[in-house]
C-alpha cells in the first residue's frame, strides 16, 4: 500500500499514480525487474465521481466506453477509482503515439459530453509525452517521470469540462488539432485542444515550400517507361523499397504528375501499424478512399455516399456490392449482404478475391487504373494474399500497382510482394532508393529555406545529421524555424546569436518514428544495438560477440542490415550504423545501470586488444572507463591521452582530456598527489603554450598545495617552480621568474640521483636564459 502525500489516500495496487487525486506516487519494485526509458504519451482523466467501485457507479457504462476508445487506439488503460489512465507507446512504439493519445481525449470528451453532460462538467483531461522509466511488474506497466507530474498538474489545476494537453503534445499534433493557449503553470504552458482541424495538414513536409525533384530521377523514369504499358491495355508493377523517410511517397506522387497524358484513374491507399492484424485492411481503406467516407459518417450516410459513387459507374459493379459493404464493414441489418454469412470462411474468402478482381477489371474497361500502396511493411496477410491474387491481372488490363514498403517487421522484405516480380517480370520494376548525395540534400535544404545563401554552419549541420535523408532533412529545417534557431534579416536567413546548433533537438516526428523502428526488433537484435551504440558509430564484430554469447552476432548484424538499419564498412568484421540518429536514439532509452554495465565490457575489452599500446587508444578508454563509473582507470587514461597530445602539440585536446582528469579527480576520496602534479604540469604547460599565461600560473600555484602532503619527491616539487619561472619570463616578468628558479634549486637540496641531476639542469639552464636575457 502507498498513502498519496497530496491526498492522503491509501493506494491498495501496484501502481504509479494516486487513485484519487492523479498524483505521481513513489515506487518500488523487486530487483531485476525489467526497466527501460523510453518517450510515451500519457492521458489522465480526473473525475468527480468513481469509477472503479464496489457501489453502483453513478456512470454504469462509462468505465467499458471509455476503454474502449483507448484501446480502438492502441492504448495501454489502468482505471482507478476516479483517474482513468491510458499509455500510447506500450509495449511498443508507434509513430503516431501522440496523435492516438489527443485523438482519444477529444474523442471522450465528445462522448462524455453528449453521454454524461453533468459528469464531463467537473472532469479534466490532461495529455503529455516525453521520456519515461518504464518497469514491468508482474502484468503491468509503472511509469515515472516528469511528464506524469505535468499530466497531474493539468488535471488538479487547470479548468474542468476541457482537454488541456502540454507544448510538446501541441507542437506534435497541431497539423491536425486546433488549440488555444492556457496559462503558464508551474511545470509547464498548457494548451486546451479545441476540436479537429478543419482540413488536417500532412503530418510530414512543409507545406508551403515547394522543392526540387532531386535523386530520383532515373527511378521515374523506368517507372514512366514501364506506364507506357497502359497504351498498350496492359499493366505493371511498381515494389519501392527504402528506409522511413527516403522518399518512396514523394516519388509515387511524381510519377503521377508525370503520367498524367495517359489520363488514369488514381486510388490510393494505405496500412498502418495500428491495423495490422485487421484482415483485408489495406482495401478497405482503399475503398474508403474511392468513396470518400469519414469516420463521422452514420450507417445511412455511408449508403448514401457509396449509391452517388456506384451510380457513376458501370452496372457490372452492382453485382459485386456486398463484398464491398462487408469489407468497408456495414451492419448486416443496414445492407443487402446478409448472404455472405452463409458461405463458409474459404468461399468468402475466395469470393471476395474475385470481386475484387472484377471491380479493377470494369473499372479499367473505361480509363487506365493506377493504385498507389504505401506503407506494405504493415501489410496484413490476407491483404498481402489478396494482392498476390491480383497481380496477374496487369497482363490483360491497364491497370498499374503502384506499392511502397519499409525494410522493416521482418528480417527481410515481405516476402509475398517479392514473389510479385517473380510473376511477371517483363512488366515489373523493384527499387531500393538511396540516399540522397551531399549535393542533392544541399540543394533540397535550400528549397526549403525558400533561400539561395544560407549561414554555412546551419547548412553544414542539417546535411551531417540528416545524412541524406530527406524527411528527416525536412524536419530539421522545421525544428530551426519553430525553435527559432534562424531568423529572417533582410531578406536572408541567419542563425540567433547565442544559439548553438549541436544542441538542436531531435523532433518529436523523428523520435517516434525511430522509436517505432527499434520496438519492431526482436529482443536479440535490439541487444546487439544497444551494445554497438555503447562503442560508437561505428564498431567491431570481435569486441560485440564477447558481450553477448548466447547470440550469433555476425547473423544478427546481417538481420539488422537488412532492414537497413546497420552497413558494413569497407574494413573486415567492422560495421556502422546505418543513420547516426539510430546510435543516438538506442543510447538515450539505456538506462544509467545499463550504459555503465555495457562500458565496462567494452573498456575491458578494448584494453585486452591494445595490450602493450594502450597510450596510442588511451582517450576511447578513457571515455568507456568515465561512461563505466570507472574514475580511477579514467583517470589512468586521460593522463596519458593528455600528456601524448601535448608531445604531439594538439593543445586543444590536450586542454581536454587534463581538464576531466582534473575534474574527475574531484570525485575521488584520496587523490593521488602524483596523478595531480601531472595533471597541473601537463595543465601548466599547455596553457603557456598557447598564451594563457596567467591560468598557467595560477594552477601551477594551486598545486603547489601538494608540498602539505609530503608525498611528492623532490624533484616533481622543483618542476613546478621551474615551469613557474619558464611561464614568468615568457610574461617578461623577471623577477618572479628568478624568484622560481631559486625556490626550484632549493627544492632540490643535495642532488644526489639522476632524477634530481635532470632537474638541476633544466632549472640551470632557465636560469642562464633569465640572467642573459636581463644582460
Amino acid at each position: 500500500m502507498v498513502k498519496c502525500s497530496r491526498c492522503g489516500y491509501v493506494n491498495t495496487a501496484v501502481q504509479d499514480i494516486c487513485g484519487q487525486c492523479a498524483s505521481p506516487l513513489l515506487i518500488s519494485h523487486p530487483p531485476h525487474t525489467p526497466v527501460e526509458k523510453r518517450p510515451v504519451a500519457v492521458l489522465l482523466a480526473l473525475f468527480a465521481v468513481p469509477l472503479v467501485t464496489d457501489e453502483p457507479s453513478a456512470a454504469p457504462h462509462l468505465l467499458p466506453a471509455l476503454t474502449d476508445i483507448a484501446q480502438r487506439h492502441h492504448g495501454y488503460v489502468c482505471p482507478y477509482p476516479h483517474v482513468f489512465q491510458a499509455v500510447f507507446g506500450l509495449p511498443s512504439a508507434h509513430e503516431d503515439d501522440v496523435e492516438q493519445a489527443v485523438s482519444v481525449a477529444h474523442q471522450m470528451c465528445l462522448h462524455l459530453a453528449q453521454s454524461f453532460p453533468d459528469i464531463w462538467k467537473t472532469t479534466i483531461i490532461g495529455v503529455s509525452y516525453g521520456d519515461a522509466v518504464v518497469a514491468r511488474v508482474a502484468d503491468k506497466y509503472l511509469l515515472q517521470g516528469d511528464l506524469l507530474q505535468h499530466a497531474a498538474h493539468m488535471v488538479q489545476t487547470h479548468v474542468p469540462g476541457q482537454v488541456w494537453v502540454t507544448a510538446a503534445v501541441q507542437q506534435a499534433v497541431r497539423h491536425l488539432f486546433l488549440f488555444q493557449r492556457g496559462g503558464e503553470g508551474e511545470t509547464a504552458v498548457s494548451w486546451q485542444l479545441l476540436d479537429i482541424q478543419p482540413e488536417p495538414r500532412s503530418r510530414r513536409g512543409l507545406p508551403d515550400r515547394h522543392t526540387r525533384f532531386v535523386g530520383r530521377i532515373t527511378p521515374l523514369r523506368q517507372m514512366v517507361q514501364l506506364a507506357d504499358n497502359l497504351t498498350q491495355r496492359i499493366g505493371g508493377m511498381v515494389l519501392i523499397e527504402g528506409e522511413p523517410g527516403i522518399g518512396k511517397s514523394r516519388l509515387m506522387q511524381e510519377f503521377v504528375t508525370a503520367v498524367s497524358h495517359h489520363n488514369p484513374l488514381v486510388w490510393t491507399a494505405a496500412c498502418s501499424a495500428q491495423k495490422v492484424n485487421q484482415p483485408f485492411h489495406l482495401f478497405s481503406d482503399l475503398l474508403t478512399q474511392v468513396f470518400q467516407l469519414s469516420s463521422r459518417d452514420t450507417q445511412g450516410q455511408i449508403q448514401q455516399k457509396i449509391e452517388a459513387v456506384l451510380s457513376g459507374w458501370p452496372r457490372d459493379v452492382q453485382a459485386i456490392r456486398p463484398y464491398l459493404e462487408m469489407l468497408l464493414g456495414i451492419d448486416d441489418s443496414t445492407s443487402d449482404h446478409g448472404q455472405l454469412n452463409r458461405l463458409e470462411p474459404d468461399q468468402l474468402r475466395q469470393q471476395t478475391f474475385v470481386a475484387i478482381r472484377r471491380l479493377f477489371k470494369i473499372i479499367a474497361r473505361k480509363q487506365p487504373l493506377i493504385l498507389l500502396f504505401d506503407d506494405l511493411h504493415w501489410i496484413d496477410p490476407i491483404s498481402a494474399e489478396l494482392l498476390l491474387f491480383l497481380a496477374t491481372v496487369v497482363a490483360s488490363a491497364p491497370i498499374l500497382f503502384i506499392m511502397a514498403q519499409r525494410r522493416q517487421g521482418s528480417d527481410l522484405p515481405n516476402d509475398r510482394l517479392v514473389r510479385l516480380q517473380s510473376l511477371l517480370p517483363g512488366q515489373t520494376v523493384r527499387f531500393l532508393l538511396e540516399r540522397l548525395q551531399v549535393e542533392e540534400s544541399r540543394m533540397l535544404v535550400h528549397d526549403l529555406f525558400s533561400a539561395s545563401e544560407l549561414p554555412q554552419a546551419l547548412s553544414q549541420t542539417i546535411i551531417e545529421r540528416s545524412e541524406g535523408n530527406p524527411y528527416f532533412i525536412e524536419e530539421f529545417v522545421r525544428i530551426c524555424i519553430e525553435e527559432r534557431y534562424v531568423e529572417p534579416v533582410n531578406g536572408h536567413w541567419q542563425l540567433v546569436a547565442d544559439v548553438d546548433l549541436r544542441q538542436m533537438v531531435l523532433p518529436t516526428s523523428l523520435s517516434g518514428l525511430i522509436r517505432a523502428r527499434l520496438d519492431a526488433l526482436p529482443a536479440d537484435l535490439y541487444e546487439i544495438l544497444q551494445c554497438a551504440a555503447v562503442i560508437g558509430y561505428e564498431y567491431d564484430l570481435d569486441i560485440i560477440a564477447p558481450m553477448l554469447k548466447t547470440v550469433n552476432v555476425s547473423a544478427g548484424l546481417n538481420r539488422l542490415a537488412s532492414r537497413l538499419m546497420v552497413r558494413p564498412t569497407a574494413q573486415f568484421g567492422r560495421w556502422r550504423f546505418a543513420h547516426a540518429l539510430y546510435e543516438s536514439s538506442v543510447y538515450d532509452t539505456m538506462l544509467d545501470a545499463q550504459r555503465q554495465a555495457r562500458h565496462l565490457q567494452v573498456a575491458q575489452l578494448l584494453e585486452q586488444r591494445w595490450q602493450v599500446y594502450e597510450i596510442d587508444h588511451a582517450d576511447q578508454l578513457a571515455y568507456h572507463y568515465s561512461r563505466a563509473n570507472e574514475p580511477e582507470r579514467a583517470i589512468y587514461y586521460l593522463l596519458l591521452a593528455g600528456e601524448r597530445a601535448l608531445t604531439q602539440h594538439a593543445n586543444e585536446e590536450a586542454t581536454t582530456h587534463l581538464q576531466m582528469a582534473a575534474d574527475l579527480m574531484q570525485t575521488l576520496h584520496t587523490p593521488d598527489p602524483v596523478w595531480s602534479w601531472r595533471i597541473a604540469i601537463g595543465l601548466g604547460t599547455v596553457y603557456r603554450f598557447v598564451g594563457r599565461h596567467d591560468e598557467s600560473l595560477r594552477v601551477l600555484q594551486d598545486a603547489l598545495s601538494l608540498l602539505q602532503t609530503g608525498e611528492l619527491a623532490a624533484e616533481r616539487i622543483a618542476n613546478i617552480y621551474w615551469l613557474m619561472g619558464q611561464t614568468a619570463r615568457t610574461q617578461g616578468d623577471y623577477e618572479s621568474a628568478h624568484r622560481y628558479y631559486v625556490l626550484a634549486q632549493a627544492a632540490l637540496g643535495n642532488v644526489d640521483t639522476p632524477e634530481l641531476a635532470v632537474e638541476a639542469s633544466r632549472v640551470c639552464t632557465g636560469l642562464a636564459w633569465l640572467l642573459f636575457a636581463q644582460g
